[in-house]
């Protein structure tokens, strides 16, 4: 079974402060301080368990978006930057690298309904390297390597809609491999953390 190796912090934290040490909000505007507890499963075609692959719990506050990264970054020379010389006898390429992602990101962005209820935004956006492939090209009398990849970005929203217990399970299909996955998402609200020293 693949494995996803976690790239990113598993905790994105905006500032949070206080205007004064006897303030109850979570920052001058008010918004609640908001924990959001993700789990990450994925099962084989027929199994009937789903296994767990990661586990990260987001603090951010209401409105404002929470992320968390599972992805390998692959670099690749995409092309060249050329310059001649002003005699046009000879030319210097530079290569232009890039970064493909491959895995996944997820962004939540938490709200509260009028009744106190979470609820939000999420997007879920993955990443897939099929293949790199290498292609000679002349510049002149040089010859070089470009790299052409064959590579897949796909992004989905999936609204989340206010519920009394902040819970979700959400299906995001099948991957590219078959493997059914499933997130599953609990949103509360959490006391102001401590401010930094």
């Amino acid at each position: 079974m693949p494995r996803f190796l976690l790239l990113a912090p598993l905790l994105t934290l905006p500032a949070l402060w206080r205007q004064d040490p006897g303030a109850a909000s979570s920052d001058p505007f008010g918004r609640p301080a908001v924990r959001i507890g993700v789990e990450f499963m994925v099962a084989a075609p027929n199994a009937t368990e789903f296994e767990a692959v990661f586990q990260p719990d987001l603090l951010t506050l209401e409105g404002v978006q929470a992320s968390v990264s599972v992805e390998n970054q692959k670099a690749y020379v995409s092309h060249f930057e050329v310059e001649y010389s002003n005699d046009g006898g000879s030319a210097i390429a530079d290569p232009v690298v890039e970064t493909l992602r491959d895995g996944c990101e997820l962004t939540i962005t938490p709200h509260r309904d009028p009744a106190g209820h979470w609820g939000g935004a999420l997007m879920f956006q993955e990443g897939r390297i099929n293949s790199l492939q290498d292609v000679d090209v002349r510049l002149g009398s040089t010859a070089v390597t470009l790299q052409m990849p064959d590579a897949e970005l796909r992004s989905r929203y999936l609204p989340l809609t206010p519920r009394a217990d902040g819970l979700w399970l959400v299906d995001l299909g099948p991957d590219p491999d078959g493997q059914r996955r499933m997130l599953r998402v609990k949103m509360h609200e959490v006391a102001e953390p401590a401010p930094p020293k």
